[in-house]
């Protein structure tokens, strides 16, 4: 996991053409006037999940994936994410090619919180065990982009 924010992206150019890629169509991008949906940046290697949402209250539900990282950005509103590794996984819903997630949950002992406020920026890879969308106290809305940067052809 890394935890860049949106001023000091270009140095994570570094990890791959195609993280850079994905980079510098946030950079360039107006994400606060982005529609939800899927946004086409290279077809199925390359693209962007827009959503609106209310953060979650509940216990976290931890996701990972297995052939895409993932460039979270809070456009508006803030939220909670938690973090662990893969291997505190227990899994509730093993993991599914068709859509690319397995889930389940991790003991607090094995997870970092973090706060996400606008502008936050995690980039999780496959071995990132990771709960976005939760609440601090209460739910509030939040606008978040999610770029898909496929790892494997």
């Amino acid at each position: 996991m890394i935890l860049p924010d949106l001023t000091h992206l270009e140095q994570y150019a570094a990890l791959g053409p195609a993280i850079a890629r994905g980079l510098c169509w946030l950079a360039e991008t107006k994400l606060s006037e982005l529609e939800p949906g899927r946004h086409e940046i290279d077809g199925d290697r390359l693209y962007c999940n827009c959503f609106i949402y209310e953060t979650r209250t509940s216990k976290p539900l931890y996701e990972a994936h297995r052939d895409y990282i993932d460039i979270q950005v809070v456009v508006s509103g803030h939220e909670r994410m938690g973090y662990a590794p893969l291997d505190h996984l227990n899994e509730t819903q093993p993991y599914a090619k068709e859509g690319d997630c397995v889930l389940g949950h991790i003991q607090d002992v094995h997870t970092t919180f973090m706060n996400a406020p606008a502008g936050t920026v995690a980039i999780f890879f496959p071995e990132d065990a990771h709960a976005p969308g939760l609440a601090f106290e209460i739910s509030t809305p939040v606008k978040k982009c999610v770029i898909k940067v496929r790892i494997q052809d």
